[in-house]
């Protein structure tokens, strides 16, 4: 909760975030329509469940969760939240954020069974292990043009190894990323110090318990809300702004199954 971190959205970047929010909706909708349109030029089974309940199922899921952040986040807000708002919107951001992952390794396996690039019906847990969209050994199996696109494009392979690919396995293996329920000023910062200091050295025994109970609502009153999400402390996990990255993530993922879908039999 403690940390030396105080993000504030001009209003310029709320306009923007705002903007970014309305477009989803289209971009959703596109994207959505031209995968069921897709459907009937895929030519093997298993190619098809991965794209249409894989990626279709799961960028479903994060067009809800950004939608949901929105609503109950609204990026201009300077309200406290309150710790069960908090844990719907760490909970609509886990789910983002593992389906961010899902869909590029389901897009991964919609192109390995379509294109049958190892050769077999039923992959086997060693050939699974081997497919991956930024793996350079699968990439070098792709066709020419999907190959170009995933190897030489520093920016998305930045996007994944940096962010996507740290932040899942942060979510799946060590730390859970979250989103603090508040930030402080300096001056926030000094208060809350000393009010949970007080919390922690209160005499249970000879205190009225009514001094006790103001002291942690007290606690819940002071800062402002936290506008982005880490990891781990000792990791040094870089602060992410929320909204604006939500936005970034889901047309990152909506270019990426375009162009795949745009050029998978090219």
């Amino acid at each position: 909760m403690m940390n030396n971190v105080y993000v504030k959205y001009s209003d310029e970047s709320i306009l923007e975030l705002v903007v970014g929010f309305n477009k989803i909706s289209q971009l959703y909708s596109e994207l959505t329509e031209k995968i069921l349109f897709f459907e009937a030029n895929i030519k093997n089974a298993a190619a098809r469940e991965y794209l249409m309940h894989g990626v279709k199922r799961r960028i479903e899921i994060m067009n809800q969760c950004i939608e949901n952040i929105f609503e109950d986040f609204p990026p201009e807000t300077e309200k406290l939240l309150g710790i069960h708002k908090t844990t719907d919107i760490n909970i609509y951001l886990h789910a983002f954020l593992i389906n961010t992952y899902g869909a590029i390794e389901n897009l991964a396996l919609f192109i390995t069974y379509e294109k049958n690039i190892f050769n077999s019906p039923v992959l086997s847990i060693k050939q699974r292990k081997k497919v991956g969209l930024f793996k350079k050994e699968f990439q070098n199996k792709l066709p020419s043009v999907l190959h170009d696109y995933f190897s030489n494009n520093p920016k998305l392979n930045n996007w994944y190894n940096v962010y996507a690919k740290n932040y899942r396995d942060a979510l799946a293996h060590r730390i859970p990323p979250f989103v603090p329920p508040m930030q402080f000023r300096k001056e926030e910062a000094e208060e809350f110090k000393k009010l949970d200091e007080n919390i922690a050295n209160f005499d249970h025994i000879k205190s009225d318990h009514k001094e006790l109970r103001e002291m942690v609502q007290k606690t819940w009153t002071i800062g402002s809300p936290a506008k982005y999400f880490f990891h781990s402390i000792s990791e040094k996990s870089q602060f992410v702004i929320l909204h604006g990255q939500i936005l970034n993530d889901f047309i990152t993922l909506n270019d990426m199954i375009h162009f795949v879908l745009d050029n998978i039999n090219n």
